[in-house]
């Protein structure tokens, strides 16, 4: 893009990666996950403390689970013409999807 803005427009521009602070940011260690996800309210159907659908917690040790389904966080949200949608039509794996507008109210749990 930043070709043709200068070869078609004139336009001078500059290319900016959307990339987290790693100062701040970091990936949750699988027990910080456990934690968020039992806060997030994302139980295991057994109601056990130490089940999420995501992570299993047995003698102290947070795994993930096999059989876990799909978690997919966007920043933005979907709408029926963009490639989500033809992944939620796969009948053999659950994801759940974030919105902005949903996050916000799932960070008031937190």
């Amino acid at each position: 893009m930043k070709k043709d803005l200068k070869e078609n427009w004139g336009v001078n521009a500059a290319v900016v990666y959307d990339k987290p602070n790693t100062a701040i940011f970091r990936p949750l260690k699988i027990e910080e996950k456990h934690e968020l996800f039992l806060k997030l309210g994302f139980k295991a159907q057994s109601n056990s403390p130490d089940e999420t659908l995501f992570t299993i917690k047995k003698d102290n040790q947070v795994t993930m689970k096999p059989d876990r389904p799909v978690l997919l966080i966007s920043s933005t949200s979907w709408t029926k013409d963009e490639v989500i949608h033809y992944i939620n039509d796969l009948k053999e794996i659950r994801i759940l999807v974030f919105s902005c507008k949903l996050w916000k109210t799932m960070k008031k749990r937190l």
